[in-house]
């Protein structure tokens, strides 16, 4: 959310690094770092949930508490699956039974978002909810490479401007669901001004 947008009683809780998301009357915190990771060509975005900002003041999170005990990311998994599934389903051939090719699209979008498939990995993104064994089976096959590197192509095929693909897929890395409840609730404005014609 556009830090101008944010009402006073948030405001004062804004710092560097620190990005705000609207969640019914209260905005949930969360602190943003990014660094780079030899062999990607993005920079890797790590969160760390801070807590929620009320008219009541601010409500930290547990000392326990971080980016992969509550939050998981929701929003470029949403984006490749909304407007690349068709198209990476056709490029998967003899594949088996459909829920086969789902596993391996979603182990796909996992090695793409993070560079290996681990049982950590699985678990970050809401694409490998009621697909986690079916991703655990095929993370080894060969053709699970061929599927990222069809998903990195689709990408710079609709962003071919370097700085607008880098900026729209970061922020759509930091689109990110409650993990007790992982429903896409939807992009930001900001977001949904840099996808343009694509949802």
């Amino acid at each position: 959310m556009k830090k101008e947008l944010l009402p006073d009683w948030a405001k004062k809780y804004d710092r560097k690094g620190v990005v705000f998301r609207k969640k019914g009357d209260v905005f949930i915190m969360v602190e943003v770092h990014s660094h780079r990771v030899p062999g990607k060509k993005y920079p890797v975005v790590e969160q760390i949930y801070l807590g929620t900002v009320s008219p009541d003041g601010f409500s930290p999170a547990g000392s326990s508490a971080s980016s992969s005990d509550t939050l998981m990311e929701c929003g470029l998994s949403h984006f490749i699956l909304a407007n690349f599934h068709r198209e990476l389903t056709r490029s998967i051939f003899n594949s088996g039974d459909k829920d086969m090719t789902e596993g391996k699209i979603r182990a796909a979008i996992v090695l793409y978002l993070y560079g290996a498939i681990t049982d950590i990995t699985i678990g970050l993104t809401a694409a490998s909810i009621g697909y986690q064994d079916a991703i655990a089976k095929v993370a080894t096959s060969r053709t699970i490479r061929s599927i990222c590197k069809k998903i990195d192509d689709l990408i710079m095929k609709s962003f071919p401007d370097d700085e607008r693909r880098i900026s729209v897929t970061s922020m759509l890395r930091q689109c990110m669901a409650d993990r007790r409840n992982p429903v896409f609730s939807g992009y930001p404005d900001d977001v949904k001004m840099l996808l343009g014609d694509y949802r």
